[in-house]
């Protein structure tokens, strides 16, 4: 696993969910597996280990891959957690630094905080 991320690039290297292949897995205790006596063993997937610390880290770095940075300089994400929030970091990363989140009006002050 790739440890010194370096140069121009390397805030967006780091980011990549790529450089980071081997998310843990740890397996839940006995006392909350059922059926753990007849071999039954459940397994987390520890995607706080990300460097977003969340899946949705995955899916914004999908989609800001196409993105051709040298013609956007704004980036709209219909989402208010944490969707928006790795867009924004993965976006500005990008040297777009205009990202607005639309939110229902059920978002608390806050969240968007």
């Amino acid at each position: 696993m790739r440890s010194l991320f370096q140069g121009k690039s390397a805030i967006t290297d780091f980011l990549n969910p790529r450089n980071h292949p081997s998310t843990p897995l740890v397996e839940l205790p006995e006392s909350l597996t059922p059926g753990h006596d007849k071999g039954v063993r459940i397994y987390c997937k520890m995607m706080t280990s990300l460097p977003l610390m969340n899946v949705k880290s995955l899916a914004a770095y999908e989609m800001l891959a196409e993105v051709d940075t040298e013609k956007t300089n704004e980036i709209v994400e219909a989402s208010s957690g944490n969707t928006a929030y790795s867009v924004a970091m993965i976006a500005n990363s990008m040297g777009i630094s205009n990202v607005t989140a639309l939110v229902s009006k059920e978002v608390t002050p806050a969240k968007l905080k």
